[in-house]
């Protein structure tokens, strides 16, 4: 991105690291278990997945004392070894509306160089990292793509912390706003 190179004409590319609120804490288990009878595992599997993740109890610590234990009905338990996991393939989800999204032409991916594939996201553990054409048609979309992934899994897209990086062929004018 930091080069010019690109289709001659072309307006330039974003990069677009979002933050995800909370992001274990958050996940759907509804969502979750689609995710998982979609990727292929039988129902019985799921049962005893989803029997693991809500069959727990917590309690908020007062003055270093537990509080009333409650059931929570979404999240997954950080440091648990399954949560990662499970993690990984809710997370699996959005690559995959984000692949969608570019074979419709909603949003654009950036190559490395001529021959190569494009690439239009890269997923780090709970980050994740979006890349398209600098154009308001573009940001419109990916911004739609977040908030229907947020809403259908429980994620919270942190829309005020968010990173961006324009590559040196961006039009100001596409860049601000």
């Amino acid at each position: 991105m930091r080069s010019k190179r690109g289709i001659k004409g072309d307006r330039g590319s974003m990069r677009i690291k979002i933050d995800m609120a909370k992001a274990f804490d958050r996940f759907d288990w509804n969502f979750l278990h689609i995710i998982l009878i979609n990727i292929g595992f039988n129902n019985d599997w799921c049962k005893k997945i989803m029997q693991c993740i809500s069959t727990i109890f917590a309690a908020v610590l007062i003055n270093g004392s537990p509080d009333t234990f409650f059931n929570p009905s979404r999240g997954l338990r950080q440091g648990d070894p399954l949560s990662l996991y499970l993690f990984l393939f809710c997370m699996e989800a959005l690559s995959g509306t984000l692949i969608h999204a570019e074979e419709l032409g909603s949003i654009s991916g950036i190559k490395i160089c001529k021959d190569a594939p494009s690439i239009n996201h890269l997923l780090f553990a709970d980050d994740c990292m979006v890349f398209c054409k600098a154009n308001k048609a573009e940001a419109r979309n990916l911004k739609d793509i977040l908030n229907i992934f947020g809403d259908t899994s429980g994620q919270l897209i942190n829309f005020n912390n968010y990173r961006d990086f324009f590559s040196k062929n961006t039009d100001p004018s596409s860049s601000s706003g």
